[in-house]
C-alpha cells in the first residue's frame, strides 16, 4: 500500500514543494500556499510533484552529461598516456633490434677476410641466374627478414589499435557534443527567462505600453483612442480612458507622470495619484505628430512627423532639433549625454554636447537603436542585420560584431539584465548573451508578431498583433 505524506504543521496531504529560499517550508499542502512568499507580481512560488518531477529529470539529465563529459576527458588522457607509452616501446624495440642485427654473427663473417667463410656465406645467400648469366642474393639475412616481420606486424597492429581507438574516441566525441548542445538549448531555454503571464487585451493590436512599477500597473494603446490599464497583482483590466479624439500614437511613463499623444497632434500629461488612478492634467495641440516618446533626463523628448527631435519640459518645447531624414527610431545612454538617432536611409547619428557622428551603419531604415553600458551601441534595421558598435577613444564608433542571424526586418531591440531581446518580422523573437560576442541562447516562435516592447528592469513585456501581452522576466 502506498504511503501518504502529511503535512507537519497542518496534518494535510502534500501537494507539492516551495523552492523560495526565502521561506522555511519545503513540502507544502494546500493550507500552505497562502503563507509563502510571492513573486514580482505577487503571483505564488511553488512546484506541483508534476513540475517538481519534470524539474528533476532536467536536473538528472544536466548530471549525467557532466559525468559523461568527465569520463570522456578521462579517457582521453589515458589513450594520450597509451599511445605515449607504446610509440617509446616501439622506438625502443627499433634500438634493440638495431642492436641485435649489428651483433649478428654472419655480419662478422662478412666483415672477415677469411675466405672460406667467405664463401660459405655466398653458398648460402647466392644462386646463379641463367637468363641474365650473373649471381644474385637470393634472400636477405635470415635474422634481418624475421626482425623486419616482427617490425611490420607490430607496427600494423599499433596502427591497427590507434585507428580503432580514434573511431571510437571521434564517435563518443560527436556524441557528447550534441548532449553538450542539446542540455546547452535546454539549460538557456529554462534559465534565460520563464512566461510569468498573458493578458489579453481585446483590442485590435498592442501599439505601445508603459509601465508603473510603484502600483504596478500596466498602460497600453491600440490603433484606435482608448488606452488601457492593467493591475498586474490581479491581471485584470481596471480602467479605460479615452481623453484623445483621435488614434493614440505613443505613450510614456516618467516618475508619476503618464505621457500620451496622437495623430491629431494632441499631447495629454496625465498625473497617476494614489492608487494608481490616471488624472489629465493638461492637454495640448502641438505643430506636429509626435510617433515616438523616449525619457530624458527629468522629463521626456520625442520623434515628431516633420522629422524633429524635439525636447520637452512638461507641455513646454524647449528646444529642436530638425533632421534631413524621417526618423525611425531614437535612444539614449544612461547619463544622456549621447542621443543615437535612426533614420530611413539606414545612417545613425549620435549627438554629442561638443559634437555630431554620423554612421552608415545599415543597407535599410534603422528601426532599433539600444545603448548598453556606456560605451556600446546596438542597432538593427530592415536589412536584416544587428549591428554591436563600441565607442572609441576619439568619440566615434566602430562596429565589432555583425550578426545575419535574423530572416526577416527587426523591429524591436532591447537589453533585459544581461540578455538582448530581439524581434522581427517574420515572428520570431531571439535572446542574446554576450559571451565574448553576442551569442543566441533562445529562440521563440509560438508567439504572434510582435508589435510593441517594453523592458522594467528584469522584466520585459510583450504585446503582439492579436491584442495579447506577455511578461516575461529574465533571470
Amino acid at each position: 500500500m502506498n504511503q501518504i505524506y502529511q503535512c507537519q504543521t497542518h496534518k494535510e496531504i502534500l501537494v507539492g514543494y516551495n523552492i523560495e529560499n526565502s521561506d522555511i517550508v519545503r513540502p507544502i499542502c494546500s493550507r500552505c500556499i497562502p503563507s509563502l512568499s510571492k513573486g514580482y507580481f505577487g503571483e505564488q512560488r511553488y512546484l506541483n510533484f508534476e513540475q517538481a518531477t519534470q524539474l528533476l529529470d532536467q536536473l538528472k539529465q544536466a548530471g549525467l552529461t557532466q559525468y559523461k563529459s568527465e569520463i570522456l576527458d578521462q579517457f582521453q588522457q589515458t589513450i594520450n598516456q597509451l599511445y605515449t607509452q607504446l610509440k617509446l616501446l616501439y622506438n625502443q624495440i627499433s634500438v634493440v633490434f638495431d642492436l641485435i642485427i649489428q651483433s649478428d654473427p654472419q655480419q662478422e663473417v662478412l666483415d672477415s677476410k677469411d675466405p672460406k667463410q667467405i664463401a660459405q656465406v655466398l653458398h648460402e645467400n647466392c644462386q646463379y641466374d641463367i637468363h641474365q648469366q650473373k649471381y644474385k642474393i637470393k634472400s636477405q639475412n635470415a635474422i634481418h627478414i624475421r626482425f623486419n616481420k616482427i617490425i611490420s606486424k607490430s607496427q600494423h597492429h599499433m596502427n591497427e589499435c590507434f585507428e580503432s581507438i580514434n573511431q571510437q574516441l571521434n564517435s563518443l566525441k560527436k556524441e557528447e557534443i550534441e548532449l553538450s548542445q542539446q542540455t546547452n538549448n535546454h539549460k538557456n531555454n529554462y534559465k534565460s527567462y520563464k512566461e510569468l503571464f498573458k493578458l489579453n487585451t481585446k483590442v485590435q493590436q498592442v501599439k505601445s505600453l508603459a509601465y508603473h512599477d510603484k502600483y504596478k500597473q500596466l498602460f497600453c494603446i491600440d490603433q484606435d483612442i482608448k488606452m488601457l490599464q492593467f493591475d498586474l497583482k490581479t491581471k485584470q483590466l481596471i480602467q479605460e480612458y479615452s481623453a484623445h479624439s483621435d488614434k493614440i500614437s505613443a505613450i510614456l511613463i516618467v516618475n508619476d507622470t503618464l505621457i500620451s499623444t496622437a495623430i491629431d497632434k494632441s499631447l495629454i500629461i496625465w498625473n497617476i495619484i494614489i492608487g494608481g488612478k490616471a488624472e489629465v492634467k493638461k492637454q495640448i495641440t502641438i505643430k506636429s505628430t509626435i510617433l515616438q516618446l523616449i525619457k530624458y533626463k527629468n522629463s521626456f523628448a520625442s520623434i515628431n512627423s516633420d522629422k524633429v527631435l524635439a525636447f520637452w519640459n512638461d507641455t513646454t518645447c524647449v528646444s529642436e532639433l530638425k533632421n534631413k531624414v524621417e526618423i525611425t527610431s531614437i535612444d539614449c545612454n544612461q547619463d544622456y549625454s549621447q542621443i543615437a538617432i535612426g533614420q530611413i536611409d539606414g545612417i545613425i547619428r549620435i549627438r554629442k554636447e561638443k559634437f555630431n557622428i554620423k554612421i552608415e551603419s545599415h543597407f535599410d531604415c534603422v528601426k532599433a537603436l539600444k545603448f548598453i553600458n556606456e560605451s556600446y551601441l546596438v542597432s538593427g534595421g530592415y536589412d536584416k542585420q544587428i549591428k554591436i558598435w563600441m565607442e572609441l577613444k576619439n568619440g566615434d564608433y566602430s562596429c565589432i560584431q555583425t550578426i545575419y542571424d535574423h530572416n526577416s526586418y527587426i523591429n524591436f531591440i532591447e537589453q533585459v539584465g544581461g540578455y538582448l531581446i530581439s524581434s522581427d518580422d517574420d515572428k520570431i523573437i531571439k535572446i542574446w548573451q554576450q559571451d565574448r560576442q553576442w551569442k543566441e541562447v533562445s529562440q521563440i516562435g509560438r508567439y504572434p508578431l510582435v508589435t510593441a516592447m517594453h523592458v522594467y528592469q528584469r522584466i520585459c513585456f510583450l504585446g503582439f498583433d492579436d491584442s495579447s501581452i506577455q511578461v516575461l522576466q529574465f533571470n
